[in-house]
């Protein structure tokens, strides 16, 4: 039915629609080379070569297995040390460099250099942890099988790629469509790419669990552990089935603490160098801790900005749009009458413009098109400090692929007063992701909260005319948050240590036939033109949209970053695994015999 079906068309060329697309891609990150010794890539990274194939050990690291390594660290001083056994998925594959680099680099760095730095520790009480470090997920699969992991331990792992099982049974389905429509639009080694595009199975499967076998396998595994899920930009988990296990949300938009789960901030956003992707190495722990520990000591007077701010804007980002279109049609004037003497600075990269932004773009003296993008550059006022945010009062966040796009928190650790969206509506509630209330665990802090840009010289006016000291209020939370943050931590991994409740999970497979139907459905998806489906910077992942794929270079310059595998913007093609996950507080013999066993051997 399928074999004589037309094939694709080539990839058009990306209209141009005032967006500054670069054409070729720019080598983003690092540079793969071809080896003549040994049948694995070597990566270029910060300077030297490393062969993805080695262990890639840190100093202090013993490799106690294949892709596992163990260390430990301290934080802190004195005589009451505690105690923890960490385990954090850094890649989902040995070979998969790429892998980790994002959610899960950004919150378990903020943990482990933040929250847990010799700043965030002074009056604690120590800490040693026992680290085990994964380079591949089957190797936490295996550890998970054969109960090495201690009751009370924290597991790491991040959702939106390196959990979620991205197989599309591409065998089946090439039996019935042409590889080329399987495979439209991906860019590179085209035939490997037979396996569905991670974040594209976090946004569009419609039920998370049963894509991920190390989900599962968490869930069901016997000891209570906490679990920290990092990357849960969509808010897809939050109905976890009840278990003995305590889970922590690794993400701004996530619930406030409750009995159900805790929270975490997103982490730290500006880890972006070549040295940052292998997070556990030295120069990637020195970088965060720069990032952490900060300077934010200037008080107000000392500070010569109102703002100095550098973000980029493309299609994803739409609330950043906005914020440029209010600056250049009169915002800049009006920042400009309340600032006080202080120095105003703001530079932006837009790589996407709709046709009122373009025309403004155009007229401003401020804006300037430069290597494919339009450069904003906006300077009133004399100070010429380098130092950003902590030498601003406020630290503007603009919503990003995520409502807080991370600057909520490195604003605050530089002493600035972040200012969020309050509501969403900067970009209709865009960034929100569907997250109910992305800035709930937010509310009470310190910050300058508005609903539309057209507010923020208001805002910033009254929040001026305070007599309070508001950057020391601001600092006073930071301590607090962080001191919250570990000892909720360190306070879940005693208790799951001491627990005895017991809870067992189950997983019911499909049939043989049942998993043909699900094919078929996929091949009839795959069938049609589904490269033209609408797209949204408001799904759940904005890294599997095929319209809002610009991004910048490390130079700055905008490029459409490489489809490397098959993409899908449908259910149909993100089908559930199983047939069925479930949890009980009950003896796996009081199951019904069909849903019996299941789980991974």
């Amino acid at each position: 039915m399928y074999g004589t079906l037309p094939l694709p068309p080539k990839t058009p060329e990306r209209p141009r629609r005032h967006k500054a697309y670069a054409l070729a891609l720019a080598a983003a990150a690092c540079v793969l080379i071809a080896s003549s010794h040994a049948r694995m890539p070597v990566v270029r990274i910060a300077g030297g070569l490393w062969d993805v194939s080695a262990p890639f050990l840190a100093p202090g690291e013993t490799q106690i297995m294949p892709n596992v390594a163990r260390s430990t660290w301290t934080a802190g001083n004195g005589d009451q040390m505690r105690r923890l056994e960490e385990h954090y998925l850094a890649r989902k594959h040995p070979s998969d460099w790429w892998s980790g680099h994002v959610f899960l680099k950004q919150a378990y760095s903020y943990w482990r250099y933040g929250v847990c730095s010799e700043r965030a520790m002074v009056g604690a009480a120590p800490l040693s942890v026992e680290s085990y470090r994964y380079d591949d997920r089957e190797a936490l699969l295996a550890a998970l099988r054969e109960g090495l992991i201690a009751q009370g331990a924290v597991v790491w792992a991040a959702v939106s790629d390196e959990a979620v099982d991205t197989d599309v049974q591409f065998e089946s389905l090439a039996e019935k469509v042409p590889a080329e429509r399987l495979q439209h639009g991906v860019a590179g080694d085209t035939a490997a790419a037979r396996e569905l595009d991670g974040a594209c199975a976090y946004q569009w499967t419609p039920d998370l669990l049963r894509r991920s076998e190390l989900l599962r396998s968490l869930l069901a595994y016997d000891k209570p552990l906490v679990l920290v899920i990092a990357g849960d930009s969509g808010c897809r988990l939050h109905d976890l089935p009840t278990t003995h296990h305590r889970v922590v949300f690794a993400n701004d938009g996530a619930p406030p603490d409750s009995q159900k789960s805790l929270w975490f901030p997103e982490g730290l956003e500006g880890l972006e160098s070549l040295q940052d992707f292998p997070f556990w190495q030295p120069q990637a722990a020195d970088n965060a801790k720069t990032l952490s520990e900060a300077d934010d000591a200037l008080d107000a007077n000392e500070r010569p900005y109102l703002l100095d701010l550098v973000f980029s804007v493309n299609g994803r980002k739409p609330s950043r749009g906005r914020l440029v279109k209010w600056l250049l049609g009169g915002g800049v004037d009006e920042l400009d009458a309340v600032r006080q003497g202080k120095a105003l600075r703001i530079r932006a990269v837009v790589a996407d413009a709709d046709d009122e932004l373009q025309e403004l773009l155009v007229q401003s003296p401020d804006a300037h098109e430069e290597d494919s993008a339009w450069r904003v550059e906006i300077s009133r006022g004399n100070a010429t400090s380098v130092n950003g945010d902590a030498a601003s009062l406020f630290s503007l966040a603009p919503a990003g692929d995520t409502w807080s796009s991370g600057r909520v928190l490195e604003g605050m650790l530089r002493g600035a007063v972040p200012i969020v969206d309050q509501t969403y509506m900067t970009d209709d509630g865009l960034s929100a992701k569907g997250c109910a209330d992305p800035a709930a665990a937010w509310r009470d802090a310190p910050f300058v909260f508005v609903s539309d840009w057209a507010e923020l010289p208001s805002q910033l006016e009254d929040f001026l005319k305070r007599d309070n000291d508001y950057i020391g209020a601001v600092r006073s939370y930071r301590e607090t948050l962080e001191d919250h943050l570990r000892e909720n931590l360190i306070d879940a991994s005693l208790q799951q240590k001491n627990a005895t409740t017991s809870t067992s999970c189950h997983t019911e497979d499909w049939s043989p036939e049942e998993m043909d139907s699900l094919v078929d459905a996929a091949a009839a998806y795959y069938s049609k033109d589904w490269w033209a489906a609408e797209d949204s910077p408001g799904f759940y992942a904005a890294g599997c949209g095929h319209a809002y794929r610009t991004n910048f270079d490390l130079q700055g310059k905008s490029i459409v970053p490489i489809q490397r595998k098959m993409h899908c913007y449908a259910s149909d093609c993100a089908f559930p695994l199983v047939k069925a996950f479930a949890c009980r507080d009950r003896d796996p013999a009081a199951w019904r015999p069909s849903v019996r066993g299941g789980l991974p051997p």
